[in-house]
């Protein structure tokens, strides 16, 4: 299972022997329970693992086609939220809405990525991978994380998810009038959403009585949202494990 994989590959790395909780983000690979995943929190060992936390699932508007287009993610995140689609008009914007109940749906880190470097204005057309996050990357760094955001948990369908969604509708409701207000958007809600979850993975070890929380996956690649979670981790008094010498 691929981020079961992921979480193997980071204990092969630093050579962890018993389980351990692992943030395995990355864009979109298959779930077992038929859904796209790339936002998870799994307590793994060499021979199995159990998802203890995600993201809230974001509809796929066309499947693979909303991974090549961000426009399509923030589309179904408004309809989600009983609004209009901002970035698509006339048949586009019908059929989005025909489609969002019936679309597979992700809950990836990756696609959050997406939607907000597209929200804000950053990249809403991926021409190689991971285009968009990539480009978001040097906003987070500009960024002072000054506005909140507030992130909550919940359970949908028996499992614990970090619900976007509300974090989505301030996001689109926030005035964008210069770089560094972008900047400061996209710091502010990357950094409250990696932290909320790492705390939460922190909370997770804890009543596993382990003393490590790790970080797998292709979101890992990037430089600010790696520092947060390690931030994060070393404040709650574990130790944080992240790739040396193994791919993500």
């Amino acid at each position: 299972q691929h981020y079961h994989a992921h979480a193997a590959a980071l204990m092969i790395d630093k050579k962890v022997r018993g389980p351990m909780v692992c943030l395995t983000w990355d864009g979109t690979g298959y779930g077992d329970d038929g859904t796209s995943w790339g936002g998870e929190t799994l307590l793994a060992d060499f021979n199995g693992y159990k998802r203890l936390c995600t993201l809230e699932g974001i509809p796929l508007l066309g499947g693979d086609r909303a991974v090549v287009d961000p426009k399509r993610v923030v589309a179904a995140i408004e309809l989600r939220l009983g609004r209009e689609p901002s970035m698509v008009r006339g048949e586009d914007a019908n059929l989005y809405s025909r489609m969002v109940g019936k679309s597979v749906t992700a809950s990836s880190m990756g696609r959050v990525l997406d939607a907000v470097s597209c929200i804000l204005g950053i990249c809403c057309k991926r021409t190689y991978e991971g285009e968009p996050a990539i480009k978001l990357e040097r906003w987070l760094e500009m960024g002072s994380p000054s506005i909140r955001f507030d992130l909550t948990f919940g359970r949908v369908d028996g499992v614990e998810r970090a619900l976007t969604l509300p974090m989505f509708e301030q996001l689109l409701d926030t005035r964008i009038g210069s770089d560094a207000e972008r900047a400061d958007a996209a710091a502010s809600f990357v950094r409250t959403l990696v932290s909320g979850l790492a705390e939460n993975a922190c909370a997770h070890a804890r009543d596993q009585g382990l003393g490590q929380v790790g970080l797998s996956g292709g979101v890992s690649f990037s430089g600010p949202i790696t520092a947060w979670v390690k931030e994060t981790v070393e404040r709650e008094g574990l130790e944080f494990v992240a790739h040396e010498r193994i791919s993500n």
